[in-house]
């Protein structure tokens, strides 16, 4: 298990490994290291300068200050959320619907029918 210096730590990594994974345009890999980045900062409670200097000022400027980007620049997350919702990449997609191989999954619907799901 990580402490608390070596989880920060990651979080840094996530940072540049965002950036990477918008620069091959892997979408969906990087919307969700963002996520990922995001749901711990807030889990570990980190203090407001961190989250300032990893998800930028937005959330916790007052309305005289300027807007600043942190390591996980805010249009690049929205250009990585609006290209997984393009491309049919949600939340539900990826990981509540994991795809099958071939492009179709099978289950059973609560009626006890076997149903065909197409993935993508």
């Amino acid at each position: 298990m990580l402490n608390e210096r070596q989880a920060r730590n990651k979080l840094y990594e996530y940072a540049e490994r965002f950036t990477q994974l918008c620069r091959k345009q892997d979408w969906a890999a990087a919307k969700f290291t963002y996520f990922r980045a995001r749901t711990v900062a807030v889990f570990m409670e980190l203090p407001d300068a961190d989250m300032i200097e990893l998800f930028g000022n937005r959330t916790y400027k007052d309305d005289r200050e300027e807007l600043k980007d942190g390591l996980f620049p805010e249009a690049m997350v929205e250009k990585a959320s609006y290209e997984c919702i393009r491309q049919n990449m949600t939340y539900d997609e990826l990981h509540l619907r994991p795809a099958a191989p071939g492009g179709v999954d099978e289950f059973i619907d609560s009626d006890g029918e076997v149903r065909n799901v197409r993935t993508y």
